[in-house]
């Protein structure tokens, strides 16, 4: 399956593990990008100037509810989308002394523009029959900043920044004429760092700052709920951020770089995948707190064998209970633990790299009642070089045969227009049983 099927057709054996309800889903995407970038060094200080042009494409046939919206054609969708972006930085960066301390000072300019024909469809069987909608949207994102870095003493420096950016939406909805428009938004972004150290190998650090996501333009300027016929209820097109964190970096032990951090993060509010609504589409929900621990290793213990270490703790909640017309302050799908632990062993023209993934358990629903389980998956590869334009690998991906899920939504849905609904039911894609991979990679 592509999509997501019911849990529990799985577990009673009426699905096959791999299987999918309805096999005609699916889709195909592609991507073309061209890049150019030049740096400049001098005495004095750098600049760097770069700009890409990229063209994307998607087809993609989804269904999540299967019978529930429409029993006679089944629930299946299609989405089209056929976009163009064009970017481009420039930075200018000066050395420079400031009260007597090194400084550095860097200004720079980005700017972004998509032009993107986006269409849905209802389809059965990938027959289109009607037209959802059918939007031409344009999009620009300036941002220009300023930030400085300056050397106070041996054992203490700054990073100092402040960006502000712009975004511009326009939308001509063809479809529904009445959701064309267009919307602005701004945010001023400060940030700032102190660093203190190194004493005996390690150094403190503290980090804080303003940041945001931005929102879909459909979003924004709708007026009209496209699938239902309903008014729409636009949100912002930015919305803000505000995070920190204190930490610790140290070599003091031999061949172990680690770094240890407490970090939070606020948001105004939290983008929500709604895998039942009517086009499995996203949605903005009450504002959110986050705050966690994140654990970094890197041993090296000699010139054939690396280890890393990665371990992360995450608690996130609504800052409202029972916010968004819904009992209890879980995130759904929001993940509390993650770990990766990779041991990667050199020899000669020979490497071999083991790495394991771990996924905790998290929530499905905002009252904590449905869980999805946690999963291990661990991947081998073996390389061997070659010569120096030319190396063979092989990747073992899945090493065990583990059986676990790599997604998984709480979800109403009909599995056939017979069935009933089930109100609150989980979906889950199952993750891939055992790959074998056999690369040639050749550098020209």
């Amino acid at each position: 399956a592509t999509d997501q099927v019911p849990l529990s057709l799985i577990q009673s054996g009426a699905l096959c593990r791999y299987c999918a309800l309805d096999p005609t889903d699916g889709g195909n995407t592609g991507r073309m990008v061209l890049s150019a970038e030049r740096h400049v060094q001098s005495a004095d200080g750098y600049s760097r100037v770069s700009a890409f042009v990229e063209h994307y494409r998607l087809q993609l046939w989804s269904d999540f509810t299967f019978y529930e919206l429409r029993p006679a054609t089944g629930d299946q969708f299609e989405q089209v989308e056929d976009r163009n972006i064009l970017g481009a930085q420039a930075l200018r960066g000066w050395r420079h002394g400031l009260f007597g301390a090194p400084s550095t000072t860097e200004v720079g300019v980005q700017i972004r523009h998509d032009n993107i024909n986006v269409r849905l469809l209802d389809t059965e069987a990938r027959q289109p029959f009607a037209t959802v909608s059918n939007d031409h949207v344009g999009e620009t994102e300036t941002g220009l900043y300023v930030q400085n870095s300056t050397q106070w003493l041996d054992w203490f420096r700054t990073v100092a920044g402040l960006r502000e950016d712009l975004v511009s939406m326009s939308m001509s909805a063809y479809a529904t004429p009445q959701n064309s428009g267009s919307a602005t938004a701004s945010q001023t972004s400060p940030k700032f760092s102190a660093i203190f150290g190194p004493w005996a190998r390690t150094e403190i650090f503290l980090n804080a700052g303003r940041g945001f996501h931005s929102n879909d333009a459909r979003g924004v300027i709708d007026r009209i709920d496209p699938t239902t016929g309903l008014a729409a209820s636009p949100v912002p097109a930015l919305v803000s951020t505000a995070g920190a964190e204190i930490g610790v970096r140290t070599e003091w032990f031999p061949h172990l770089q680690s770094s240890l951090a407490l970090w939070r993060l606020d948001s105004n509010s939290e983008i929500i995948y709604n895998a039942d609504s009517n086009i499995g589409s996203t949605s903005p929900n009450g504002a959110s707190r986050r705050y966690g621990v994140e654990w970094n290793n890197h041993l090296d213990l000699n010139d054939w064998l690396l280890v890393d270490a990665d371990l992360a703790w995450t608690h996130a909640r609504y800052d409202t209970m029972n916010d968004n017309g819904q009992a209890g302050d879980r995130i759904p799908n929001a993940v509390p633990r993650v770990a990766v632990i990779r041991a990667a062993v050199h020899e000669g023209p020979w490497s071999l790299g083991l790495e394991t993934r771990y996924i905790g358990g998290y929530p499905l629903d905002q009252d904590g009642s449905l869980n999805a389980s946690s999963a291990i998956v661990s991947n081998l590869r073996i390389k061997r070089v070659l010569n120096k334009n030319t190396a063979l690998s092989l990747d073992v991906l899945n090493l065990f045969n583990r059986e676990y899920f790599d997604i998984a939504y709480a979800q109403d849905y009909q599995v056939s227009p017979a069935a009933p609904v089930v109100p609150n039911g989980v979906t889950v894609h199952p993750g891939e049983p055992r790959q074998v991979r056999l690369t040639l990679e050749v550098r020209l």
